[in-house]
């Protein structure tokens, strides 16, 4: 007996099954609105549509909707652009996951590539638009202006000739305040500042704000949201205390303990923090400069307008960015001269009383909650190994071929991931073993392995990286990556070239179920191979309004 396995696609909707040379032009100037009831047809008639999630009343979104109109009109019907009403429309509010305003998503060929919360300045939004669509002309569109001093550049390769010279350089770096790499730009600097006191009026210390529906907002969370915010109060109102309260946090990030340390005034901090006119306005002031700039990475160096960065000089030393700082000035002062640490700064909270450091037991992230894992120096496991700072140089010597995802609980896609990991450790037991990191509970490994932007896969071969690979992957896009760099990887599984489904749709149509299933059939029965391929397919096509109906016919021999 065998398989015989017959695919019928029924169209549902008309509109959807356009052919891409019947796909719509966007009109130069036009910015759609959309229902729950148009939104399936409208995307399938552009190849690439943004779609900006409102609120009414919503100011950053009022601010979004300015720049999208300015930008329809500017890029001359390059790209399509339509707005969607989310506390309306919940429909699709639920089905993108529209949890803040305003949102911006881009789709390509009806498929969600990416999404953005919050405003974002024009010249951010046109950047990230170039990031996905290289062939975007951009000749006609107006970016916000700059003053020569505070326009950015960024040269491939900076020497101290290269620097602006003047009386009194600033050197500035952007940062939020729990990221790893943050930190220790900040304790880059405190040793600077500790042994040089002087050069603490050419150092500003700025935050990356984000901003949604409103509210202010960081990558990490509200926590550290708020210690954001309070750093820059006391840099603003309170700046003797600034370093020390650094100081401070840096060990274990105990706001508390540090403010009594530092002798803040927890009075005029509270003024501070309650008053929209000081410390909303300081906060508005870097995320102006941010913006205005499109520095999203922490930490950023500007060094008298210019962008900076300090492994040109050596690294993220103290000896490193002294001597940076001091190529921005006219007249060299003699603390220039000074001989600092030569060492790379730790990244992260130095005390173990901040959780998650270096040594700490291993246990699963909120993300991983529900997620099966094993333990590293389990023979041959099924399921993703949760892997430590502590475990990791086991996993290394255990496994011959370890691929590993670091991640972070924050990020949307790191979850979505976590399903291709699950799928391909039952898919390839035996043959590869999988695993996962918190890199920013982890920071010696993330240091180490530059583990910095999530998701990230590292491909190790008899304990040596071979391969780092960033961004979502589906399991069939990262089988192609394994077996383009593994050798004598069991090839049974058929690679069909059908779209991937988006994280949003392969979570909503519950397709972990649909794989955990035919993982576990045997790889030698190559016509259920397809049948997950087609699977695979299907969630693209159910997206947009097309269903893919499968009939697997049993025949007698």
């Amino acid at each position: 007996m065998h398989l015989l396995l017959v695919a019928l696609i029924a169209v549902l909707v008309s509109c959807s099954a356009l052919s891409l040379a019947d796909a719509g032009q966007p009109d130069a100037g036009t910015i759609m609105e959309l229902n729950d009831s148009s939104i399936n047809s409208t995307l399938a008639r552009y190849s690439f549509f943004v779609l900006d999630g409102y609120k009414p009343g919503c100011e950053p979104c009022q601010r979004m909707n300015a720049s999208l109109s300015e930008l329809s009109i500017e890029l001359g019907g390059q790209i399509a652009f339509g707005r969607i009403n989310a506390l309306v429309n919940r429909k699709t509010a639920e089905r993108y996951n529209i949890t803040s305003y305003p949102t911006l998503i881009i789709f390509m060929n009806e498929t969600a590539i990416d999404k953005k919360k919050g405003f974002g300045s024009k010249s951010r939004i046109v950047s990230h638009l170039l990031e996905l669509k290289p062939d975007l002309n951009i000749s006609l569109v107006i970016l916000e202006k700059t003053s020569a001093a505070s326009k950015p550049s960024i040269k491939v390769k900076m020497n101290c000739a290269d620097i602006e010279k003047m009386e009194q350089p600033m050197l500035e770096a952007f940062i939020v305040s729990y990221c790893p790499f943050g930190l220790q730009m900040q304790r880059a600097l405190m040793g600077i500042v500790s042994q040089i006191p002087d050069l603490s009026q050419n150092i500003i210390v700025r935050y990356i704000i984000e901003m949604e529906d409103g509210d202010m907002t960081s990558m990490h969370g509200q926590e550290e949201s708020d210690e954001n915010l309070r750093q820059i109060c006391i840099r603003e109102e309170q700046p003797d205390k600034y370093w020390k309260y650094v100081s401070c946090f840096l060990k274990s990030g105990n706001s508390s303990q540090c403010l009594r340390t530092a002798a803040v005034s927890e009075a005029r901090l509270g003024g501070c923090l309650g008053e929209e006119s000081r410390g909303f306005k300081y906060a508005m002031d870097d995320q102006n400069k941010t913006d205005q700039l499109d520095i999203t990475g922490s930490p950023t160096l500007l060094l008298n307008g210019e962008m900076a960065k300090e492994s040109d000089f050596g690294g993220r030393t103290e000896q490193a960015l002294k001597n940076m700082l001091c190529c921005g000035f006219a007249s060299r002062p003699d603390f220039c001269s000074m001989n600092l640490s030569a060492e790379k700064v730790k990244t992260g909270f130095t005390s173990k009383e901040k959780k998650g450091q270096i040594g700490e037991p291993a246990k699963a992230s909120k993300s991983l909650e529900t997620m099966p894992l094993a333990k590293v120096g389990e023979k041959n496991p099924a399921m993703p190994v949760l892997v430590t700072d502590r475990a990791m140089t086991r996993a290394l010597q255990e496994y011959p071929i370890f691929v590993l995802m670091g991640f972070a609980d924050w990020c949307g896609y790191c979850q979505m991931m976590n399903t291709t990991l699950l799928e391909l450790s039952r898919e390839l037991q035996g043959q590869v073993v999988f695993g996962l990191i918190d890199a920013e509970r982890n920071n010696q490994t993330a240091e180490k392995y530059n583990l910095f932007s999530y998701p990230r896969v590292l491909i190790f071969i008899n304990g040596s990286l071979i391969r780092s690979q960033s961004g979502y992957k589906s399991s069939s896009e990262l089988l192609r990556v394994l077996k383009e760099n593994i050798p004598n990887l069991d090839k049974s599984r058929d690679i069909l070239s059908f779209p991937s489904p988006s994280p949003s749709a392969r979570s909503q149509y519950g397709m972990t179920e649909a794989f955990g299933n035919i993982s576990v059939i045997d790889g030698n029965d190559s016509t259920l191979r397809y049948l997950e391929m087609i699977l695979d397919a299907a969630e693209v096509n159910r997206a947009t309004g097309n269903t893919i109906n499968i009939f697997i016919v049993s025949i007698n021999d």
